[in-house]
Parts: C-alpha cells; structure tokens; sequence
C-alpha cells in the first residue's frame, strides 16, 4: 500500500515516467487503482519516440521503471526494489 499511496499523492500532478524499454512519457497522472495501474492525460514524449509522421511509436509490452515528478525531486526504480 505504500506504493499505492504515494502514487495517489501525485494525482492531477504532471510526471515524467520512464518504462523499461527507456522510453520516456511526461503527462498528467488521472488516476491510480489498488492494482498500481496509472491513467496518464495530455501524454507527450520525445521527439527521437515518433516515426516520420510525428506519430508515436508503437511499443509492446512496456514496463514501468520510474517515475520523476516535475514540481519535485526524482523518485528512482532504486525505491521499488
């Protein structure tokens, strides 16, 4: 429940979350359930993630492995182990 609480902290928050395969998403944390599963709302990402036609990339199977919160320090996958 730790987790779960520190996520709901951080709803209506804009965040920075990083997936394993190192892609990085910036957008604004909606909700968050008991299962850890987070709806994010006005996602962009980097340039270098979109194909020719500015269109994202299409990623199977991403995995979360960290978050960074915009208005306040980085939170690492170190703190999830």
């Amino acid at each position: 429940m730790l987790f779960f609480s520190l996520f709901k902290t951080l709803v209506d928050q804009e965040v920075t979350i990083e997936l394993k395969n190192n892609l990085k998403l910036t957008g604004t944390i909606k909700s968050v359930d008991q299962f850890l599963n987070i709806k994010l709302d006005n996602i962009s990402t980097p340039e270098s993630h979109l194909d020719e036609d500015g269109d994202m990339i299409y990623l199977n199977n991403p995995h979360f492995a960290g978050l960074k919160n915009l208005l306040s320090e980085e939170v690492t996958s170190d703190m999830f182990i």
